[in-house]
């Protein structure tokens, strides 16, 4: 399995472009992705993820990446330029840092320090939400940046 197959894996349920058409990406056949029921395949070279930037993240699903960050009650959202602080009604906050592109990384204020162990969950959840992201498989560059992926 290459790379941009790899890449893409976490993107499972996001709609993709074939021919111009929006389908929906079911998953993956070895170097394929199945584009039916019937387990059709193509190739990766043949279709681009429909996704979204992640500064374009809504407060919808902000709010569930800062209940993955276990955040409760009401979350307040204040956005800046490199990312989001989440405020929860015990004053206990989150920040997700966007970086100079798409990659997250989750600071708890209380306890001044990088919480590794929602890294991983957000960047799932958001994977699956369709937010384009950075990885290591691209040599950190989002798969838009790789060609990929378009945005819609």
């Amino acid at each position: 399995m290459n790379n941009n197959i790899k890449a893409i894996l976490p993107y499972i349920g996001v709609n993709i472009l074939y021919e111009n058409t929006e389908i929906p990406f079911l998953g993956i056949n070895g170097d394929e992705i199945f584009v039916d029921e019937e387990g059709s395949s193509i190739t990766i070279d043949k279709v681009k993820l429909i996704l979204k930037p992640l500064s374009s993240i809504s407060d919808e699903d902000v709010i569930s990446c800062g209940r993955i960050a276990k955040l409760k009650g009401e979350i307040k959202i204040e956005r800046f330029n490199m990312g989001l602080k989440m405020i929860d009604d015990n004053d206990r906050s989150v920040i997700l840092y966007f970086n100079n592109t798409s990659n997250i990384r989750v600071y708890d204020t209380i306890k001044q320090v990088e919480v590794i162990e929602y890294t991983y969950p957000i960047y799932l959840h958001c994977t699956h939400l369709g937010y384009d992201l950075e990885t290591p498989l691209l040599n950190n560059k989002t798969l838009f940046q790789s060609g990929l992926a378009i945005y819609k």
